[in-house]
């Protein structure tokens, strides 16, 4: 059997290490080459041509969604694989809207990593049962617009609607319709929720 040939990009050393340990046991996958962030990750993509791209979600510079869509853009037949610590459902959707085939999270078990890199290489869809069933969930639900994210993202900071509307240039009424959209959206009953739950989602990221 032919091996997958595997490139990977993670800017943790120590992580990277253990996946390199983890791709060099496998006799199924070569390990063709490895970067420690998006820039260079794309460079190695365009000179090894990988059957399948591993990236880390969170990278300084290029991160995991800027990669995916340059690597998408290059060739629209490229497979790649999102392994991350992180699992908010908003940022699975963006990967997968990028074009992205898996998604897995660095805590899990190697030989599902390793199937994981099988199914992408066959250019089969592969995320774990109950992160899809997660965003099964979370489809039905209204996303938020560019403006709610705007005032969410400034709720986040401790800002009141008046502050909130100095920011926007809004006036506090239009601020507070935004909110009650917002809450309603999320599912939640105050600004303290809705951070949490918006953070909990992948929607706003932590400062």
């Amino acid at each position: 059997m032919t091996p997958i040939r595997v490139l990977i990009a993670e800017d943790n050393e120590l992580v990277r290490r253990g996946i390199v340990s983890l791709l060099r046991a496998a006799p199924n996958i070569e390990l063709v080459g490895e970067a420690p962030d998006g820039a260079v990750a794309f460079k190695l993509f365009q000179q090894l041509k990988p059957d399948v791209l591993i990236t880390d979600m969170k990278m300084p510079g290029v991160d995991g969604i800027a990669l995916a869509t340059a690597v998408l853009k290059e060739n629209r037949k490229a497979r790649i694989l999102v392994l991350t610590q992180y699992e908010g459902d908003e940022t699975i959707r963006k990967a997968l809207r990028a074009g992205v085939l898996g998604y897995v999270t660095k805590e899990t078990a190697g030989k599902t990593i390793l199937a994981a890199i099988a199914h992408v290489a066959q250019g089969q869809h592969y995320v774990p049962v109950d992160v899809g069933a997660r965003l099964a969930e979370r489809t039905a639900m209204p996303e938020l617009t560019l403006r709610e994210r705007q005032v969410l993202e400034l709720i986040a900071l401790g800002l009141a609607n008046k502050d909130i509307g100095v920011r926007l240039e809004l006036s506090d009424r239009t601020v507070g319709v935004y909110v009650s959209s917002l809450l309603g959206k999320l599912e939640v009953k105050s600004r303290t929720e809705a951070v949490s739950a918006a953070l909990r989602r992948g929607i706003i990221e932590p400062r």
